[in-house]
């Protein structure tokens, strides 16, 4: 029974429990404003962050930060006005090439312990104190935005396309 409350099993169920109130609506949200693409660019690309921050001994997330800025400033300059779906070919060369690189920096690097699935993946049990207090920072700050902007947004944008789908119904049956 003490194994259950053992200190990384609770660190680890407060993480997953706490990253689960962020990345469901964000991921909703997403996938309704039609960027699951880019997400997946980013998340792709981030590991050629990784890579770079190991190399140059930053810390990982400091070079995941610099890769997806460049990202998002390279996307920027290439759509030009156009929707995102425009810059489908683009976002997948960004992806396939950030993930290529990432890989190859990394078995470079010459650390050889590096485990490619925990920096794609992540794990859960090995989440330290100084994790739990980032994902609380997270949490917080993301709540702090969806409760002054991100939900009155998320709120307009769904009731305009629910009033478009009854306005569709009501001229249906009039």
């Amino acid at each position: 029974m003490n194994v259950i409350f053992d200190d990384f099993l609770v660190r680890s169920l407060l993480a997953g429990m706490l990253m689960v109130l962020v990345a469901a609506p964000m991921g909703c949200l997403m996938v309704w404003q039609r960027l699951a693409f880019l997400a997946d660019t980013l998340g792709h690309a981030s590991v050629l962050g990784v890579a770079l921050g190991l190399m140059m001994s930053l810390h990982p997330i400091v070079g995941v930060l610099i890769v997806i800025l460049l990202i998002m400033l390279i996307v920027r300059q290439s759509m030009g006005g156009k929707p995102v779906a425009m810059s489908e070919s683009v976002l997948a060369i960004i992806s396939h090439t950030g993930l290529a690189a990432g890989i190859l920096l990394l078995s470079m690097s010459g650390a050889g312990n590096i485990s490619l699935e925990a920096i794609l993946f992540g794990d859960l049990l090995a989440t330290s104190m100084n994790d739990l207090g980032f994902i609380i920072l997270t949490v917080l700050s993301y709540c702090f935005y969806s409760g002054n902007t991100g939900l009155p947004l998320l709120l307009f944008r769904s009731a305009r396309k629910l009033l478009r789908q009854k306005a569709f119904q009501c001229r249906r049956f009039n």
